[in-house]
């Protein structure tokens, strides 16, 4: 993918780091086999009573699936109304104000003018996810 450096050029050529992704890629890898040697461990007469029994409950599925959207939704909104976090027979919904942001550009120029604002800014850690590539 075009613009995202390779771990190496980041790190000035450094094989310890990129052994990390390539222990990483492996162990996905390995994942992925024990998954198919453990579907391929299943004898094809348990294959075939397993897709009738999920056969039978697909449908059930589908419908409690669209209820519990229909009702997550109507809690969400219950709850955005009340403004607070509420809970009830094994159910809690988690109440989170709205997050502010701040255009940085702007208030980096506005900084040159009003130096004191730099007191306001504060920064966080980087955080990383890990996404597969192939």
């Amino acid at each position: 993918m075009a613009g995202i450096p390779v771990l190496a050029d980041v790190v000035g050529g450094n094989t310890m780091n990129a052994d990390l992704f390539e222990q990483l890629a492996e162990a996905y890898a390995r994942r992925d086999l024990l998954t198919i040697e453990k579907s391929q461990a299943i004898p094809e007469e348990v294959k075939k009573i397993l897709a009738e029994v999920e056969e039978e409950f697909e449908d059930k599925f589908s419908v409690n699936a669209a209820l519990i959207s229909e009702l997550e939704a109507r809690v969400k909104t219950a709850v955005i109304e009340a403004g607070e976090t509420m809970k009830g027979a094994g159910v809690q919904a988690v109440f989170t104000k709205g997050r502010v942001t701040w255009d940085s550009k702007q208030l980096e120029g506005l900084m040159m003018v009003l130096p004191e604002l730099a007191q306001a800014r504060k920064e966080e850690q980087p955080s990383v996810s890990i996404r597969r590539t192939a």
